[in-house]
């Protein structure tokens, strides 16, 4: 069994987020065991919140870098934690370690104007600008399903599965299902679609 571990960072504010994917990967767990593929998902809510002798923030470093795929999300705030932790990984994977793949998308969706951070709002953007200047590139989404869709395609080309078994590359989330669609033309949007629910 390989099994493929994927750490998951980001702000408090993107919870739900968080809670989608952690069922999302249960579901693709399902379709995977049977290519003797299985997703770890690493977050830091299951880690031990014991007290330790350094920084617990280090403890959590130290699970990212055991793992293969680190994913950060950052939407109206790019938080302390969530920005160390981009960097650590991003620098551990230069010098050829662990993570190998390493993923980052913004939020992008409509806020209250008077809820924005102008402080924030700067340092989100001096992070996409940061991100530009390595020569990286970082992606965006507008909605769960949207992200859902993207990672869902992300490790179909990251994991190692027969090639007949990516039937999830044209998968849609649809509230708390997934449903795989065929398109049949590339013109059309004429299609047939089977639901799994988690």
């Amino acid at each position: 069994m390989k099994i493929f571990k994927v750490f998951l960072a980001s702000s408090g504010t993107l919870n739900e987020e968080r809670k989608v994917i952690r069922l999302f990967v249960g579901a693709e767990n399902n379709r995977l065991i049977k290519q003797g593929v299985f997703i770890e998902l690493v977050v830091w809510e299951d880690l031990l919140k014991n007290f330790s002798m350094k920084r617990k923030q280090d403890d959590f470093n130290k699970a990212m870098f055991e793992c293969d795929m680190v994913i950060v999300l950052f939407f109206d705030r790019v938080g302390e934690f969530t920005l160390e932790e981009f960097n650590k990984a991003y620098e551990n994977m230069k010098q050829g370690n662990n993570p190998k793949h390493l993923f980052v998308y913004f939020k992008e969706a409509p806020v209250n104007i008077s809820e924005i951070n102008p402080e924030e709002l700067s340092k989100r953007i001096e992070l996409q600008e940061k991100i530009i200047a390595f020569e990286q590139i970082y992606d965006s989404y507008g909605t769960i399903d949207e992200l859902i869709l993207k990672i869902g395609r992300t490790l179909d080309e990251i994991l190692p599965i027969d090639s007949l078994a990516r039937d999830g590359a044209n998968r849609q989330f649809v509230g708390n299902a997934y449903k795989k669609v065929t398109i049949c033309t590339l013109r059309e949007v004429t299609y047939h679609e089977e639901i799994w629910r988690f």
